[in-house]
């Protein structure tokens, strides 16, 4: 039986850390007993509190670092104890299991990474996605995507259009470099995924049951409620509105 673990890199600069919150309640309440290894690289003593008591294992001391390098610092801890992983971040909310248990399955029939969200240019974005560890092809960093371009499926599995138009769309500097980056660099985890899908071994699944915001480091939940009409005030409210000691981590 496939032994699997869940890993979390904390990194945000909101000090009162409300996305992780939510979902570390979230999790616990829908996966309460699977292993959780939750990356340090904000330093919040309340927030590693709130991580400790939801029984994940902490590593790191605290000190800042990109989100490449924690998902390598948690690798470099389960790899001897498990046969796979699946990434989450702090700005999710959990509302079930289903998303889960598809991408358990296919990794189970062979796929080598799975998860449900898909980027409007093409790649499958890492939150939150499965990978089997002795199949990773290498490292989550940004990578230069100079070579991958000639490949032969590059055009099948990469948007150029849609990126070009949102070159083209974009309204300032900022988001036009951005756009420009994403033909020349690969972001945080899509370089493993290009790899797994050139050799049909990465598959899309469903999300049901759980929810990526987009939001994580430094724009909070309420910014989120006030932007989308109250939407989920309800279940925020359920985690947000909690001490740490108090916290609903065992529902």
């Amino acid at each position: 039986m496939m032994k699997l673990a869940f890993v979390m890199v904390l990194y945000s600069e909101l000090p009162d850390f409300p996305w992780t919150k939510i979902s570390i309640q979230s999790f616990r309440k829908h996966f309460p007993d699977e292993p959780l290894f939750v990356v340090d690289h904000n330093g919040y003593a309340n927030e590693r509190l709130l991580c400790e008591k939801a029984g994940a294992k902490i590593i790191g001391d605290g000190r800042k670092g990109h989100h490449a390098l924690g998902v390598h610092k948690a690798l470099d801890v389960i790899r001897s104890q498990y046969d796979a992983f699946i990434h989450i971040e702090p700005d999710c909310l959990f509302t079930g299991r289903g998303w889960y248990e598809q991408i358990v399955a296919a990794l189970n029939s062979g796929y080598w990474m799975a998860g449900p969200s898909r980027l409007p240019y093409g790649p499958l974005h890492p939150c939150p996605s499965g990978w089997i560890l002795d199949k990773l092809p290498g490292r989550f960093d940004y990578q230069p995507q100079a070579q991958d371009l000639y490949h032969s499926k590059y055009g099948r599995l990469v948007n150029i259009e849609v990126i070009c138009n949102e070159i083209l769309r974009a309204r300032s500097h900022h988001a036009k470099q951005v756009a420009i980056a994403k033909l020349l660099y690969w972001d945080v985890g899509l370089k493993n995924w290009f790899d797994c899908a050139v050799v049909e071994k990465a598959i899309q699944t469903n999300s049901e049951g759980f929810r990526h915001f987009w939001f994580g480091r430094n724009r909070s939940p309420q910014q989120w409620l006030a932007e989308n009409q109250n939407a989920l005030q309800s279940e925020f409210s359920q985690y947000l509105d909690v001490s740490v000691g108090n916290a609903k981590l065992f529902i």
